[in-house]
């Protein structure tokens, strides 16, 4: 049997019977001449329509993380589920199964008496975090939670978030609240979730290992901790200015009690010298003795250079006159002292309180 090329094919097909075997050839090399470059023009257009398909496959965005499956049952909670509404249940149990610091040492609040309905009603968890949210990572880890949270808000029937003083409802951005006094009433160290208690939970989740937390959309943890760091550090010097301001003040006190008393005993080791002067007179005195005596009677108009030389003669009477004195001096330069540590207690005190309202004006 004749063989035949692809072209030579072609070509018997289409010429004419009658015509001669040049006239066949010269027809199959016209052929070959214009076809080959067809072919060659089609596989590069082949080649470049799949390198365009290439291409514009890697522009298209990429799927949506998979999901990997959760257990058909999620575990019974570690942390108390009594009261809770049946899709709190579930949430809580979600939570402990997919951040387990929570199924062994972490806590998450559930139902308790409250003035807002909230957790009476069975429907809001308090999401405890570890090292009372003092410290970044603590506060990483609960805006991993938030962050969950929001990205799974249908799925879960959330119905809003109180976490780091702000507030999240669906489809909103956190918004600053007002400062409640302290930490927890804050939410500094934990997330207040609150759910559709009766809703069914869907299992399409975006789970944790997916989730890319942006930082610059949660709330601003980090600063805030900072401020509340320092609001602590002002009040413990308030409280150290307020107990020393309290020690000076009961020292004084006791001084002031004391000083008092010994101001009595030197009155009285005075009366003693008095008399005991009187006594001499009528024993037959000596003029000097009596003339001091005298003047002791006269009070303010006393010459104060005789005053000192009636205090010599009064002293040299009575050693428990002494006594007094020098313990009466003693107690003033304690009192004089403790007046200073009163002052700059008082002062610190006031820089405090100064410091505080300026904290608290921001």
């Amino acid at each position: 049997m004749t063989q035949f090329t692809f072209s030579e094919s072609m070509a018997v097909h289409h010429l004419p019977p009658t015509r001669s075997e040049p006239v066949r050839a010269r027809h199959c090399a016209l052929r070959q001449r214009f076809l080959t470059p067809l072919l060659v023009l089609l596989v590069v257009c082949v080649a470049f329509v799949g390198q365009a398909g290439d291409v514009a496959a890697a522009s298209k965005p990429s799927p949506p993380p998979v999901v990997q499956a959760l257990p058909e049952n999620l575990p019974k909670a570690k942390n108390s589920e009594a009261r809770l509404q049946p899709n709190t249940v579930h949430l809580l149990r979600l939570v402990e199964y997919l951040f387990p610091y929570y199924s062994s040492a972490g806590e998450i609040g559930g139902y308790r008496q409250d003035p807002i309905m909230d957790h009476p009603s069975g429907q809001a968890l308090d999401i405890m975090m570890e090292n009372d949210g003092r410290d970044p990572a603590s506060v990483h880890a609960g805006h991993k939670i938030a962050a969950f949270l929001m990205a799974n808000s249908d799925q879960l029937g959330v119905t809003y978030m109180v976490w780091r003083q702000n507030i999240w409802y669906p489809g909103r951005d956190w918004r600053e609240m007002s400062d409640r006094g302290n930490w927890t009433d804050n939410h500094m160290n934990h997330i207040h979730v609150l759910v559709n208690g009766s809703f069914t939970a869907t299992d399409d989740l975006v789970l944790p290992k997916d989730l890319k937390v942006k930082l610059d959309e949660m709330p601003n943890g980090e600063e805030l901790r900072k401020q509340a760091e320092l609001r602590v550090a002002i009040i413990q010097k308030l409280d150290d200015a307020a107990s020393r301001v309290a020690s000076a003040d009961a020292v004084n006190r006791r001084l002031t009690d004391r000083n008092t008393k010994r101001a009595k005993e030197l009155e009285a080791a005075r009366l003693r010298v008095a008399t005991a002067v009187r006594s001499s007179y009528i024993q037959g005195m000596d003029t000097e003795l009596l003339n001091s005596s005298l003047l002791l009677m006269s009070g303010p108009s006393t010459d104060p250079a005789v005053a000192l030389a009636l205090e010599r003669v009064i002293r040299s009477q009575d050693d428990g006159l002494n006594t007094a004195l020098e313990a009466l001096n003693l107690a003033a330069r304690e009192l004089a002292e403790n007046e200073r540590e009163l002052a700059t207690a008082r002062s610190e005190l006031a820089a405090a309180e100064a410091e505080l309202a300026a904290l608290d004006a921001r």
